[in-house]
């Protein structure tokens, strides 16, 4: 899990229609959340496309489809608790729009709940508007944790660990 930052997660109150306020039970004797897992985890994906080149080598970005990756992310709640953790690509959202960049640092308020923020930064330095710009980002502005480059093919790849894929698939383990 993501230990105090998963109980200090805040949504903002920004509810979409899509892939929001669903169940994730799954009824019977089986383990709760764990045979419904992928079909939750197919519900909180979501596809960007990047646009700028902060994030190369890992990410190119470029001008539309044909020109730039296509990034699959896991957008977060209490019913789907993917939190990000450092080092991981996320997906913010701003007043000029959507930007793709790496969490370098989480921190929350202490004795407060729903109260975060991430420290990001682009991988390539000179051409990365981020945190050292803007400062410290609300959790509320975190769109999805991004999970891989989907397209185009030939530079598809995992941006999550072994271990962090399978709990975006299946949810946490059990200890």
């Amino acid at each position: 899990g993501g230990g105090c930052w998963a109980g200090l997660w805040r949504s903002g109150g920004r509810r979409r229609g899509r892939g929001t306020g669903r169940s994730s039970s799954s009824g019977g004797g089986r383990r709760p959340g764990r045979p419904c897992a992928p079909l939750r985890f197919l519900g909180r994906l979501e596809c960007f496309p990047v646009h700028g080149r902060s994030m190369m080598p890992e990410i190119h970005g470029g001008q539309g489809v044909f020109g730039s990756d296509v990034v699959a992310g896991i957008k977060p709640d209490r019913s789907c608790p993917f939190w990000p953790r450092p080092g991981e690509v996320i997906l913010v959202v701003d007043s000029k729009g959507r930007m793709v960049k790496r969490v370098r640092h989480l921190a929350a308020e202490e004795g407060a709940t729903g109260r975060a923020w991430v420290w990001i930064l682009g991988d390539n330095a000179p051409l990365s508007e981020d945190s050292r710009v803007f400062g410290w980002v609300p959790s509320h502005r975190v769109e999805a944790v991004a999970v891989a480059v989907v397209w185009p093919p030939w530079r598809a790849h995992w941006l999550l660990k072994p271990p962090r894929r399978k709990e975006a698939i299946w949810g946490p383990l059990p200890p």
